[in-house]
């Protein structure tokens, strides 16, 4: 990738260029809005958002503001307002009724500056910061005044799938609701398939068209001078970019509201109730077929998280398509277009996923999508060709600690056969009372002095052949000779020096995650022995761990630190 590096002035007009693609104007398809259907408003609260505006409406929007919110470059805060109240609440209060009563906004108090957040620690490019207007106190009390009326009458106008903002619901309905129909989905045993399509409107906000928003305010029946109010603020703003602390030349928008304005979440509410409107009249046609999690339970058919959303049918070509054709109509009327980073196909069989997302007109990434498996893996895929671990597929599903986990085990080898239980006390592989009773004697513990206080740990492999099936055991015990801990395992195809190894790194690592960091290893293997004890020789006993190609770095590490302060015997 080649860069290249700017002035602080190319800086400057790149970011206004680019906010201004992002406001410019985009050509929406209204024509396709149905006439009728929209959820709209009734007489008695026509007549309620018709009410006069009063001064103690006006008062009660001020104090509902928060006190020291960011201020626009006059910097004076909302606290100012309020402490001086009875200085100037009159003016303030004629101010307001005039924009209401027709006035426009001076331009000075609708200008508006963008604040850049970054949404990552390095952002590469514009489109990774996420703009924050910083608007007139006074500015935002017009819309505080409309959005305080608006509270009201939008529980009864927006449906029950759309919880964010709206008063007496909470959007972690929509989180645990979604959860339990996902669990529905993986429980159903019916034979009836499910899909879940989580989607995210990218840049939602900013994208919104102003003719149909427009559009909204009609359809739900508001009042003329609140919508005119809406309307010409919205339409007669200009901008400006906060960069390096210092406001760019103005540009004026085309299209998207303000995050920052107390009225935007109601708007963007209310426009995203079309999407809602065009499933349930889908419904209502018997063409989509909803998620029921009961026979008597209601059905879900969509949820709404802000710009986020899921949507739920059935798993069936014609499906994906009628879903297809409903969020490309969408996309048009509004303005908007899918975030391709942030598209997921829940509990869509692997071999189908390809197909349905082909219909969805998205591109389907293989593994890179974290989708839950309908059967376990077979050891075929968990390996490559060389016998090595796939990691490359382990990555997509755990954690780097547990990879690192993984690869402190042998893979599977074609060639071992059926993991089985090997006695590692007899030569022959099978327990007898003969061996156990030679093992029990040998490991008669005599403790040393009671001042030492370091772990010793014994570790085994057996092996049939060599090299052969092969098992590790391993014991550890404390200063007073009390068991710590004790396992064995079976290790494949190995030669007897890889066993042994392997029994050194599995204690060494459970008791590295116990907390204890000084081992004395007792080993009756000469050749390891020797390796771990040869501090100067370039075939030490790291050398030999090396050797096995999978000894997790943790341990290395640890042996290393051990050898060089003397603890190995």
């Amino acid at each position: 990738m080649r860069v290249r590096w700017c002035t602080r002035l190319c800086g400057k007009n790149k970011v206004v260029e680019f906010f201004e693609r992002l406001y410019g104007e985009v050509p929406t398809n209204l024509r396709n809005i149905p006439k009728n259907g929209f959820p709209c408003i009734e007489s008695s609260e026509i007549t309620f958002l018709e009410a006069v505006i009063s001064n103690e409406e006006i008062k009660k929007a001020l104090f509902d503001m928060t006190p020291l919110k960011a201020p626009r470059s006059d910097e004076y805060y909302a606290l100012f307002f309020q402490s001086q109240w009875d200085t100037l609440g009159n003016n303030v209060c004629q101010w307001v009724k005039s924009v209401f009563e027709g006035s426009p906004i001076e331009p000075e108090l609708n200008n508006t500056l963008i604040v850049l957040i970054p949404q990552k620690g390095s952002p590469e490019d514009f489109s990774q910061f996420r703009p924050i207007i910083l608007c007139f106190v006074l500015y935002k009390l017009v819309m505080k005044v409309i959005t305080n009326r608006f509270k009201v009458i939008f529980p009864r106008l927006i449906s029950q799938e759309q919880a964010g903002f709206i008063a007496g619901r909470n959007i972690f309905d929509n989180i645990i609701l979604a959860q339990e129909v996902i669990h529905s989905m993986r429980c159903n045993q019916k034979g009836r398939k499910w899909m879940a399509v989580k989607l995210d409107l990218e840049k939602a906000y900013d994208r919104v068209s102003w003719d149909f928003i427009n559009a909204s305010l009609i359809a739900a029946r508001i009042p003329f001078f609140l919508r005119n109010v809406v309307m010409s603020v919205i339409s007669s703003s200009t901008m400006q970019v906060l960069w390096n602390g210092v406001p760019t030349q103005k540009f004026k928008p085309n299209r998207g509201i303000r995050q920052g304005c107390p009225l935007s979440p109601y708007l963007f509410v209310l426009c995203m109730e079309w999407l809602g409107h065009f499933i349930h009249s889908r419904m209502e046609a018997s063409t989509w077929d909803p998620i029921r999690l009961s026979r008597s339970g209601p059905s879900v058919s969509h949820l709404f998280f802000a710009d986020d959303l899921v949507i739920f049918c059935k798993v069936e070509i014609d499906q994906a398509r009628l879903l297809e054709s409903v969020i490309t109509l969408f996309c048009q009327i509004f303005g908007h277009k899918i975030s391709e980073q942030v598209f997921t196909l829940m509990e869509v069989p692997l071999k189908d996923m390809a197909s349905y997302s082909r219909e969805l007109n998205m591109v389907y990434r293989g593994w890179g999508q974290r989708l839950m498996l309908e059967k376990p893996l077979d050891s075929r895929e968990m390996v490559n060709i060389d016998g090595s671990w796939n990691l490359d597929l382990f990555r997509v599903w755990v954690s780097e600690e547990v990879i690192n986990r993984i690869t402190s085990i042998p893979p599977p080898h074609p060639d071992s056969g059926a993991d089985r239980v090997i006695w590692a006390r007899s030569s022959t592989g099978i327990f007898s009372v003969r061996s156990a009773y030679w093992s029990m004697q040998k490991d008669q513990w005599h403790p040393h002095d009671e001042y030492w206080k370091i772990p010793w740990k014994y570790q085994d492999g057996a092996v049939n052949s060599n090299p052969g099936a092969a098992a590790a055991g391993v014991v550890a015990r404390d200063h007073a000779g009390n068991w710590i801990m004790g396992f064995n395992r079976f290790l494949g195809n190995c030669t007897p020096i890889e066993a042994e190894i392997w029994g050194i790194m599995d204690g060494i690592l459970i008791l590295l995650n116990k907390g204890y960091r000084q081992i004395i290893i007792v080993s009756d293997n000469l050749e390891v022995v020797q390796n771990l004890s040869a501090l100067d020789s370039e075939d030490s006993g790291i050398a030999v761990l090396r050797r096995t190609q999978q000894a997790p770095k943790e341990i290395l590490d640890l042996l290393q630190a051990d050898k060089a302060n003397g603890y190995f015997m």
